[in-house]
């Protein structure tokens, strides 16, 4: 299966930033958010880039932007955090995939247990009619 290629126009919609905002974080990020380019030389970014971009939205809010440059590793360090904290958004989403699954069965079985009981219910009913 391929990389699920995105625009920056996706990127911004998809974190609800400005295109503008994105665009200034690629000038002072260049390394870190290099984008990958089509035959027509439109940009094209990754879930990598994309969770890049959310942590230095995230991250500016808390500390200048200046001061989270300098605070940056080398870009390939960056990427591989990037690429790490993906990993592990990915696995919780598993996990999470797995324990609604759990749940589903419990409800499953809790139904299937009331069923029961309405049934025994309805027939003692008949019983005192």
């Amino acid at each position: 299966m391929s990389e699920e290629l995105l625009s920056i126009g996706q990127i911004g919609s998809r974190l609800g930033i400005p295109v503008t905002t994105l665009r200034f974080f690629e000038r002072e990020f260049p390394t870190l958010l290099r984008a990958r380019r089509t035959a027509g030389g439109h940009r094209r970014y990754t879930q990598a880039h994309l969770e890049a971009f959310r942590f230095i939205q995230e991250t500016r809010q808390r500390i200048p932007l200046k001061e989270l440059k300098a605070q940056m590793p080398a870009p390939e360090d960056a990427l591989a955090a990037v690429d790490e904290r993906s990993g592990r958004l990915q696995e919780a989403v598993v996990k999470l995939d797995q324990r609604v699954r759990d749940l589903e069965e419990a409800l499953k079985g809790m139904a299937g247990r009331l069923q029961a009981v309405e049934e025994k219910t309805q027939t003692k009913k008949k019983w005192f009619k």
